[in-house]
């Protein structure tokens, strides 16, 4: 890990103090590049919380037909500017607010996405018709880039994380939510701009968990005004025409030669304890007898998931290295515990 240059200590320093951020997280998120689709009252709290920790690089696409500034974009603009075009004040604004970073506005609508998403590391979406959503997943899974996608309905605030991992737009489905009290909710209620910058923010934080790799769920259901959330992980549906319904790391693991696979986990995007934990439960789950193959990455995983356990009787065998400096491992679940 390169040193930690000395003029950012003090910019970063409440998020280097975060014991799951710390130097190496805050490095992730400056060699980030972020494509952010819409420029609208949500994505612009999401934008500020995006420059300010630090995010490397932040693309930015409008896709409303004329990409000129209205009310809904007020977040990053003054009176004065009403009018100009929404990707050039936004990116202005933000460089004000945190010089150390790169934001470029994109204009041409139709090729930036083919253009400049090889070099992304993650497409947030909070505006765009349903044909373009659709395009954009397809290149996203087309070119391995996890999409995020947020957006507002009946007093929840939807967040869904659309990649080969956990399937895609086309096939990527959520337990159903109960509906709350208080609606019908109207888009022209005044609750809505307050939980358009909750959302905003509530994305951000979802945008810094992911690439700093400290979270595993692919959906977050939160409703505005009860504070009721849900959580959790989808998978891929097999035969998906779009992500292919299974992504290659699970592929490359359940074709790995030896005994019959009887589930997978992929823990590489958690951090101990929760590596160990993860896995527990998944073994819990699964009758006496099963074999889990286990993805996970780093030295303090490699050591304590196999030693803990083998010590609760778990039968491990010998941890194999991948290619991408990864390591695959088989866990059976005895036939007595």
């Amino acid at each position: 890990m390169q040193h930690f240059p000395a003029n950012l200590m003090e910019r970063y320093s409440r998020q280097l103090m975060l014991s799951h951020l710390g130097e190496e997280g805050q490095q992730r998120l400056g060699q980030a590049t972020v494509l952010v689709v819409g420029i609208g009252g949500m994505a612009g709290t999401t934008l500020l919380y995006l420059a300010g920790a630090g995010i490397g690089t932040l693309l930015l696409l409008e896709p409303s037909q004329d990409g000129t500034f209205t009310a809904g974009h007020r977040l990053l603009q003054v009176t004065s500017q009403m009018g100009a075009p929404a990707v050039t004040i936004a990116a202005e604004t933000l460089i004000r607010l945190n010089p150390t970073i790169s934001v470029i506005p994109l204009s041409d609508q139709h090729h930036a996405l083919e253009n400049h998403l090889v070099n992304c590391s993650m497409v947030v979406v909070t505006e765009a018709g349903d044909k373009e959503l659709q395009r954009i997943n397809q290149l996203c899974m087309d070119h391995g880039i996890p999409l995020l996608h947020s957006r507002l309905q009946e007093g929840w605030v939807h967040v869904r994380h659309y990649s080969p991992l956990f399937g895609c737009l086309a096939c990527q489905t959520a337990p159903p939510l109960l509906p709350m009290p208080g609606g019908p909710w109207q888009e022209e209620e005044s609750w809505l701009q307050l939980a358009a910058g909750f959302t905003g923010c509530l994305l951000a934080q979802e945008v810094i968990l992911r690439l700093t790799r400290t979270v595993n769920w692919s959906y977050l259901d939160h409703h505005v005004l009860s504070t009721s959330q849900s959580v959790g992980i989808t998978h891929p549906q097999p035969g998906c025409p779009v992500c292919g319904g299974q992504d290659k790391k699970s592929q490359t693991l359940n074709t790995r030669s030896g005994p019959q696979v009887d589930d997978t986990i992929d823990i590489t995007y958690e951090t101990c304890p929760m590596t160990f934990v993860r896995v527990k439960l998944k073994l819990e789950s699964m009758a006496p007898g099963s074999r889990l193959r286990i993805h996970l990455q780093g030295k303090e995983p490699l050591e304590n998931v196999p030693r803990t356990l083998r010590h609760e009787g778990y039968q491990v065998e010998e941890a194999i290295p991948a290619e991408d400096g990864t390591w695959w491992l088989d866990a059976v679940k005895p036939l007595q515990q």
